[in-house]
Parts: C-alpha cells; structure tokens; sequence
C-alpha cells in the first residue's frame, strides 16, 4: 500500500505503483483518526496489506467523493489515470467553469459512500473494485427541471432557458453549478424585467403604494414566497454570476408598467391556491406540478389568469424572437423567466419548439 505523507494525515494511492493526487485519497491515523470520524468527516476502514498486516484508515469521505467524481468523468477514457491527474488540478482551481460543478456533484456522492466501506478488513484491491462498481445516484443522468439547451437547426447550442424563482433569498434556493456554466457562457441574458436602479425605486414606491391601499397585501405577498417552487435559481443569483464572469449584457422582455400592473390580482389569486407540496434539497419543482397550479388559478380566476401568465407569455415570446435570431453559438442567449412561463400552452417550452428551435433538457450530471 503506497502512503504518501501529507498535512493531518496521508494520501492512499489507489492505483498504480506511482504516487499522483488524481489517483489517490485521503486518510487519517491516529487520534487525527478518531476525531474525524467521531465528526462524521471519515469513516474507519481496515486493511490487510501485502505482509498480511492489519492496517486501520479513516477514510475522508469528500475526499473519496471527489476520486469517485473523478473516475466517472474519466471512465470512457484511453488515459484515464492521467486524466484523473488533470481533473484534480481543475478541480482545486476556482477560476476554471468546472471548479463549481465538480465540488457539488462529489459533495453529494461524499454523502453516499458508506455503502462501499466494509466491518470485515480488506485488501486494498477488494476495496477499489467496491468504489469502481459502486453507482451513486448523484451521478445518475436524469434530466433536471425548468432547464434547457435551445438548439438551432444545426443542432448547436445557441442558448439557454430556465426557469426560476422569485424574490427569495440566497439560502432558499442555491444556483445550481450546471446553470452558473451556462450564465458563464452566455453573451446576453435576458429576464422578465432588468433589474435597473430606476425599476428597482418604481418597485419600491408600488410595493408602499399597494400596502397602503390594502396593508393585507404584505402579508399576501409574505405568504406568495413561501409558496414559490423550488426551482435551480434566482434571478438576483444569475445576476451575481455574471458579474463574476465576462458580464453578459442583460435585456429584459417585457416593461416594468405591464410587469407590475398584473402583480396584486395576481398575488391575492395566488394565495388562494394550495401550497406545493415539500420537495427534497436536491429537487426542483416539477414542469406537471406548475401546469396543475395554472390550471388551478385558471379555474379560480380565468381573468386574472389571462392577464398575469398567458398575455405576458405571449409578449415575452415576441420579445424574444429578435434576441433568439441574433443567438449563436458562439454568441449565446440565456432566458430566465419564472417556472411557471415555461408551461403550458402559451408557454416558452412549446412556444420555442414551435420557433424553429429545439429544447433538450439539461441532465444532472
């Protein structure tokens, strides 16, 4: 078994003869040992070495979440080891696109791997070939929800649709790293509404103005965001992203007076429509669960239903066809409107389908 000594503890080379980062895992012994496991950040596994000793490691869990990342993104590869080596060194390097997705994806993978450790000691090889065959279900390729790929008739990918979430705080709803790639390879980014200074102040006096009139509307308004689907992200979270890359110009599709004039009898029909139901961290809010909700607040109020999502789908669409004839693929366009403009009839998913364009759901891994 090839150790190589390293800060706390030691590197477990898990193949080959030669040490490299890429191909190896973090251990402990020791009391550093049982400190790590006693706090959940290892697990204790036993080892019989070549001279048939007894040998005790603590195995980081993130650690072996990352190799395990590491291996699959390099499978199908002729030099896998080697670039196993090249994928670490990505991986620790926070000014490359992939840094942010490939922390997520081990992170969760380093909260399944209990499964590959065993109560009985192992050779080194048995305990490889258990992390070889092991499959995660973090790294299972399903689809997401409310994210796109807009493919042109060349099958190039010209740009982006998701859907998000409103007004909710960073804690809420975390940019999932697939999306902060795409705002990182978008030329423009094109909302609802741009967040402008002067749109921001408009808002602002509305919001007053509306609970002037009817000091019930906070309390809708409160009550409206705890009933917001779990989508990939915020607005506000693209924002902050693309201020971190190379700053996408950012257009909206619609204007503020006809974004706001439709938000009161849209919060107060909202309120009356029951609650989603409570989704796992790692979900987003299903495309069927927001058609259902549609069709609910059509029911309630066809009116108000017209006005806030079918007319304004259709006049976003319109907005978006200049930018969408413009797209390339190297000149890509992101379009991140709410969750529930990307359903139904009038929808972004069928209007864009029927647009001369493709949409092909962005999977997880």
């Amino acid at each position: 078994m090839l150790l190589q000594p390293e800060r706390m503890g030691f590197r477990l080379q898990m193949h080959g003869d030669e040490y490299s980062r890429g191909t190896s895992i973090k251990v402990y012994t020791g009391l550093t040992a049982k400190v790590m496991t006693l706090f959940g950040y290892a697990k204790k596994q036993d080892f019989i070495d070549a001279e048939g000793h007894l040998r005790s490691y603590a195995i980081n869990k993130k650690s072996l979440g990352n190799y395990m990342y590491r291996l699959h993104k390099c499978a199908n590869s002729t030099s896998r080891l080697e670039k196993m080596e090249q994928k670490y060194a990505k991986s620790h390097d926070k000014e490359n696109v992939s840094y942010t997705s490939y922390r997520h994806f081990a992170n969760l993978i380093a909260k399944e791997v209990d499964t590959c450790f065993s109560k009985k000691a192992l050779h080194l090889n048995e305990f490889v070939t258990s992390v070889e065959t092991f499959q995660p279900k973090a790294l299972q390729n399903s689809p997401m929800n409310v994210f796109y790929k807009i493919k042109n008739k060349e099958n190039e990918t010209v740009g982006y649709l998701v859907g998000t979430e409103h007004n909710v705080t960073e804690k809420k709803s975390n940019l999932h790293p697939k999306i902060k790639q795409a705002v990182l390879k978008s030329t423009s980014i094109a909302f609802e509404i741009q967040a402008t200074i002067w749109n921001i102040i408009k808002s602002l006096y509305d919001f007053i103005k509306n609970i002037k009139n009817d000091p019930q509307y906070i309390i809708d308004y409160a009550d409206l965001l705890e009933r917001a689907p779990k989508c990939p992200g915020t607005e506000s979270q693209i924002q902050s992203v693309n201020k971190q890359g190379k700053k996408a110009s950012i257009l909206s599709l619609e204007t503020y007076s006809n974004h706001e004039k439709v938000m009161r009898p849209l919060v107060k029909l909202c309120k009356r429509l029951p609650k989603p139901l409570k989704i796992e961290q790692e979900d987003f809010v299903q495309e069927k669960d927001l058609e259902l909700q549609i069709d609910r607040m059509r029911n309630l109020d066809p009116e108000v239903t017209k006005m806030g999502v079918d007319d304004r789908n259709i006049a976003m669409h319109e907005a978006s066809k200049p930018l969408l004839k413009k797209a390339s693929k190297e000149n890509r366009l992101m379009i991140a409107v709410g969750a529930a403009h990307l359903v139904g009839e009038t929808g972004f998913i069928k209007s864009l389908q029927g647009q001369n364009h493709r949409l092909i759901k962005v999977t997880k891994s």
